[in-house]
């Protein structure tokens, strides 16, 4: 069965959101929103009663969920609940980002296919492509 901070976590995960976004949506701080998701039992808090209903409404959940002891998180869940918050940001801006550049390649590839590149645009995308190999790590 899940505890409460695996529950938050990987419920507020599903839902993309950040620890930023649920403690701005329920009138909390950042760190608020940590302490309830804490896996050290001594940093850990439970949220305050009032608190709840707001979490249930941004976590699009009912608040008995929060207390429903025979609630299992599904694999996938438990895994994400114990990944450090900085983790997960860090690996989701890099999707993002990784998302990002493919997407332009698709774009650049329909205007090629499509012949809509002049020549100045050609010269142009060759001077990103020679900065881009030439650039220092």
């Amino acid at each position: 069965m899940a505890e409460l901070w695996q529950k938050l976590r990987a419920r507020r995960r599903e839902l993309d959101l950040t620890q930023r976004e649920v403690a701005s949506f329920c009138g909390v701080s950042h760190g608020a929103v940590a302490q309830w998701e804490a896996k050290n039992p001594e940093t850990r808090v439970v949220p305050r009663k009032k608190v709840l209903k707001k979490l249930s409404e941004v976590l699009e959940v009912d608040t008995d969920w929060f207390l429903d002891d025979s609630i299992s998180l599904t694999n996938y869940e438990e895994r994400i609940s114990y990944v450090e918050e900085d983790d997960y940001i860090d690996s989701k801006t890099k999707a993002e980002t990784y998302q990002t550049k493919m997407q332009v390649l698709m774009d650049l590839n329909s205007l090629l296919v499509r012949d809509k590149l002049t020549d100045e645009d050609v010269q142009i995308l060759r001077t990103v492509v020679d900065i881009a190999t030439n650039r220092k790590p």
